[in-house]
């Protein structure tokens, strides 16, 4: 198999890449700029580098040649949604011209019912489109990352003992490892019979904000609170589309997941904190 990586310099095309290589797959990744600090670390591990740009579609077309397999992921752009869209649905026409053979692409979870928030949206467009281009595709839908508590202020926060992040302490939470993004998209492409035509929603564990704070607590061997942050604190600090999504997440309670998982053994929430030697 030649596989195409879309995002290979980002968290979730990073962990695809490193799944491809431990595989023994033949990667190639597209690049914007192939002399960034990540596009050269990509090279010397002997992933292809070819030189494109998803805001010009007609500059894919080269990307394109010879690969069979395609995995995209469009990097978030909060406020700027439709160029989200489009770079997700220049990718995707461009992988039906090339006739690729599978195509993985990955969304985010609650991205197949109207949510109104403007990056959900974006990519159930995309997805929408995938079907009309009648391209063999899997969907991945990735949970709540773990590593958003990687951010400056959520350390800040829990290195004095409190937790605090937009959600309700006990709202249940999809909860996927970024690096486990990998070996799932791997999985679907080695096994197209089982995963062509179908959405798989990602996740290590469903856990609440309080569960995550009695794991933290556990792990660093000291008492850590749990508090949510205030909505209109959130879209200050977190700006009006996020706000958005956390307040469809509350409304909607996050129906329950039906989609099957691929057999990877995902990441649970302790392990992760280990992994990442978390606040310490």
């Amino acid at each position: 198999m030649s596989l195409l990586i879309i995002g290979a310099t980002g968290q979730q095309g990073g962990a695809v890449c490193n799944a491809a290589l431990a595989a023994g797959i033949s990667a190639r990744a597209l690049v914007r700029n192939p002399e960034l600090p990540q596009a050269r670390t990509l090279a010397k591990r002997g992933v292809d580098l070819v030189v494109a740009d998803l805001d010009r579609p007609e500059s894919l077309a080269s990307a394109f040649r010879g690969c069979t397999q395609v995995f995209s992921v469009q990097a978030l752009d909060l406020g700027r949604a439709e160029r989200e869209r489009a770079r997700g649905m220049a990718v995707a026409e461009a992988a039906a011209r090339a006739g690729v053979s599978h195509f993985v692409y990955s969304a985010a979870l609650w991205t197949d019912r109207p949510s109104g928030v403007p990056h959900l949206e974006s990519k159930r467009d995309v997805r929408r489109r995938i079907v009309e281009l009648k391209l063999p595709a899997t969907v991945l839908e990735p949970g709540s990352f773990m590593e958003n508590l990687l951010h400056p202020q959520t350390l800040g926060g829990v290195r004095k003992g409190r937790l605090v992040t937009p959600f309700d302490c006990d709202l249940p939470l999809p909860m996927l490892a970024v690096d486990d993004i990998g070996p799932a998209a791997i999985w679907c492409l080695q096994h197209p019979l089982q995963s062509i035509g179908r959405a798989f929603a990602l996740y290590g564990e469903v856990s609440s904000s309080r569960a995550h704070a009695a794991a933290i607590a556990a792990w660093l061997n000291r008492p850590m609170a749990c508090a949510r942050l205030h909505p209109w604190l959130t879209r200050i600090f977190l700006g009006r589309d996020l706000a958005r999504m956390f307040r469809f997440l509350h409304e909607d309670r996050i129906s329950p997941l039906t989609t099957p998982l691929p057999p990877i053994a995902f990441t649970g929430f302790s392990d992760w904190l280990q992994q990442h030697h978390y606040a310490t």
